[in-house]
């Protein structure tokens, strides 16, 4: 008993001490490279993605935050060459399914990519191809 009453004597005693001290935070700022302003998908810039990837559920995305409000897709359907635009980062389930029933190296195209950046400002990115390809 006695043990106890000395350790919790103890501890109320340093607690002062410890929260007197000055905390300091260290903030480590991240210096962007011309990739992270890129869109992805899944961390894909270019080249071929596996086709079940490509309908990630984040959508498109960029490493500095951007917020991706619209794009215009361009794809074969099978038959033909369609386009379609899409409000938001994420890509239709509709055109999901298209992407993952149709063939290998399919070439998929991402143009007129608009997002919002941590400001609030409207960018233009970079158009993003990418090559979806069914794994054996």
């Amino acid at each position: 008993m006695r043990n106890g009453y000395l350790l919790s004597a103890f501890v109320l005693a340093l607690i002062p001490i410890v929260c007197s001290q000055n905390l300091r935070v260290v903030r480590i700022e991240k210096e962007w490279t011309e990739m992270d302003f890129h869109p992805q998908i899944a961390g894909y810039f270019n080249g071929r993605i596996p086709a079940e990837m490509i309908c990630d559920i984040q959508g498109l995305t960029t490493n500095v935050g951007y917020r991706i409000l619209t794009y215009d897709v361009i794809y074969f359907d099978g038959k033909s060459t369609v386009e379609a635009h899409v409000v938001g980062n994420t890509i239709p389930d509709s055109i999901c399914a298209t992407f993952q029933s149709y063939g290998s190296n399919s070439e998929i195209f991402f143009t007129h990519i608009k997002a919002m950046d941590l400001d609030g400002r409207i960018m233009h990115l970079s158009p993003l191809k990418l090559i979806a390809v069914k794994e054996d």
